[in-house]
């Protein structure tokens, strides 16, 4: 055998183990569906009263197909009738009471359509634009997508992720910097 059919060979089998074992990952993945586990912290100062004190919090979180309908959405038509505001783009809504102090973890399985996660804190008073946050989920891979992971705070009377570093390149007050 010449050194050049030999250096072939050797290509065809790391080639041939290259592919098996893309297709058995794919064959592992196949057994585990998505999901999407959100680590909830709340401060003591959550949601003040009209005393100041700490009140329990509202939080909706949504699977979406996409995210225009959430992020032009007014605070007052999310509260008042979510479904009709969302219509076509809800794929499926998820609620979540918070207490001050409390820590919290959900996990929802991944709709197999949706796009973003959209979590909207109805605080007593909104006063700050962070009462809304997109988060874009992961895009399918060989035909299969991998779980989601978030960590999310609430200070006061705002919503934000944590645990990472916090980049208006990435995030601008609840909206994708794509939009």
């Amino acid at each position: 055998m010449s050194e050049s059919s030999g250096a072939r060979v050797a290509a065809k089998i790391v080639g041939a183990v290259l592919l098996l074992s893309i297709i058995s990952s794919t064959f592992m993945l196949g057994g585990c569906a998505p999901h999407i586990n959100i680590k909830l912290d709340a401060a003591a100062d959550i949601n003040p009263g009209p005393q100041g004190e700490p009140l329990s919090l509202l939080l909706r979180i949504y699977q979406l197909e996409g995210k225009e309908q959430l992020s032009k959405a007014s605070y007052v038509d999310l509260l008042d009738d979510d479904s009709s505001v969302l219509a076509s783009n809800l794929v499926d809504r998820y609620e979540v009471i918070l207490r001050p102090e409390e820590n919290k973890e959900v996990r929802l399985p991944m709709a197999d359509q949706a796009n973003y996660l959209g979590l909207v804190a109805f605080f007593r008073d909104p006063v700050t634009e962070y009462w809304q946050q997109i988060e874009k989920l992961p895009q399918r891979l060989f035909g299969k997508r991998r779980s989601k992971r978030i960590k999310m705070m609430v200070r006061d009377n705002s919503l934000f992720f944590y645990d990472r570093e916090y980049d208006d390149k990435e995030h601008k007050h609840g909206k994708l910097a794509s939009d």
